[in-house]
């Protein structure tokens, strides 16, 4: 699942930065992003099983998230790649247009927003 894979890149990220974050504060954010992310794309992965009536599948083979040392700069910049992902126009090949999916896709967009702009305090 497209959606998935990019989800665990951009989770992956916050992660490490989490943890490598020289400030308490940038610390806590990530926290709590990764926290509210989580919750949201855990609805969405639901309510998606139940809209398509089969658990979903992993069958990408070939999906390798490398990990690295990050920084305020880069955890924007993925940020900003997942959101573009989730308001691309291709999103219609993996995300039904189903009211309940776009509205939970629109609460994950709204947690990224958030968290762009808390950043700038940082």
């Amino acid at each position: 699942m497209k959606f998935l894979e990019a989800y665990f890149r951009l989770q992956l990220h916050l992660q490490m930065f989490h943890w490598q974050s020289p400030r308490f504060s940038q610390h806590k954010t990530m926290q709590e992003l990764r926290e509210s992310l989580d919750q949201h794309v855990d609805e969405f992965v639901e309510v998606y099983q139940g809209l398509v009536g089969r658990r979903i599948r992993w069958s990408s083979s070939s999906c390798l998230i490398p990990v690295g040392n990050t920084s305020l700069t880069c955890i924007r910049k993925e940020i900003k790649t997942f959101l573009r992902f989730l308001s691309s126009p291709d999103s219609d090949s993996w995300l039904p247009q189903d009211s309940s999916l776009l509205n939970i896709r629109d609460e994950i967009m709204a947690d990224l927003q958030q968290g762009l702009y808390l950043l700038t305090f940082l």
